[in-house]
């Protein structure tokens, strides 16, 4: 599956120490704050946590939650179903969108990654009239071939958060997008208020 591709991409960003290139770039005050965490956070991931699950998804859900919007991830990944939701069905699915993401995350996290590659961050793309922002970074594991990462970002009260990534173009939210599309086209626009625990 894709999705297992991008999340492994995304693991191996998240357990690297990011190059003196990317360090030099990402000090850069322009640059969205939650990209340097989320190319940092691997520095703080303990040998117990990248060894056990249960301890990786509790660090994911302490260090690299609160740097994603899982709101806004959830509306664009619902489509129109969205808008169908009542307020607490809107809640509720945004939060089973984000133990879905933690939990595969932190499996490819436990999944016995290679050793941490460089990553390089360029230069970000400010759209919007400057309320969102693109950020591409480089992940070098030689002697693999580059994986580039696209991070989305959206400025909020609490300051700019990550509503999407893509590896090598292949987006997150594009994905989930079309899986739930999947589901309400198979089991009826219902489904989506009991996923995934009745599918």
């Amino acid at each position: 599956m894709r999705l297992t591709r991008f999340l492994c991409c995304l693991a191996l960003c998240l357990g690297t120490a990011a190059g003196p290139a990317a360090e030099s770039r990402a000090s850069a005050p322009a640059h969205p704050g939650g990209i340097v965490a989320l190319t940092r956070l691997g520095d703080h991931l303990s040998p117990a946590a990248a060894a056990d699950r249960g301890a990786a998804r509790a660090f994911l859900d302490e260090r690299i939650a609160p740097h994603f919007d899982f709101d806004v991830m959830a509306r664009r990944a619902a489509g129109p179903f969205y808008h169908r939701f009542s307020r607490p069905e809107r809640e509720a699915f945004t939060a089973r969108l984000r133990a879905m993401f933690i939990a595969a995350l932190a499996g490819n996290l436990t999944s016995g990654t290679p050793a941490a590659p460089r990553v390089d961050i360029y230069p970000t793309r400010f759209l919007r009239w400057g309320d969102e922002a693109s950020v591409l970074a480089r992940v070098t594991n030689s002697p693999s071939a580059p994986i580039w990462m696209t991070y989305r970002f959206r400025r909020t009260p609490g300051g700019w958060k990550a509503f999407d990534a893509a590896a090598n173009g292949f987006s997150a939210v594009s994905h989930f997008r079309a899986y739930f599309a999947a589901l309400a086209r198979r089991y009826g626009p219902e489904v989506l208020h009991r996923w995934p625990e009745n599918r």
